[in-house]
């Protein structure tokens, strides 16, 4: 993994909640790369990568929807799989 990539793992039991935690952590000058459900330590968890930012720049906020539930006229910017609320499921994030 590069330098200015890290790793933070996010456990929520709903989008919305998983949403704010990457927007908190994007306010820290970082970028949501992608999302990985790993099981650590015999428990499955999200390891959510988020690529460093020059200081000062900050990218639009995140939404996480349900695959398939985009806004009309938003295009994904990231599809894959959380984990919510123990169960797998199938996400879109757009900006």
């Amino acid at each position: 993994m590069s330098d200015d990539i890290y790793l933070v793992e996010i456990i929520r039991d709903d989008l919305a909640g998983y949403t704010n935690r990457v927007a908190n952590e994007e306010a820290g000058a970082s970028e949501f790369v992608d999302n990985r459900v790993s099981v650590d330590a015999g428990i499955a968890t999200n390891h959510a990568s988020f690529k460093v930012l020059p200081p000062g720049q900050l990218p639009d906020p995140p939404t996480f929807v349900k695959l398939g539930s985009l806004p009309a006229g938003k295009q994904p910017s990231w599809t894959g799989v959380l984990l919510i609320a123990g169960l797998n499921v199938a996400a879109q994030m757009f900006r």
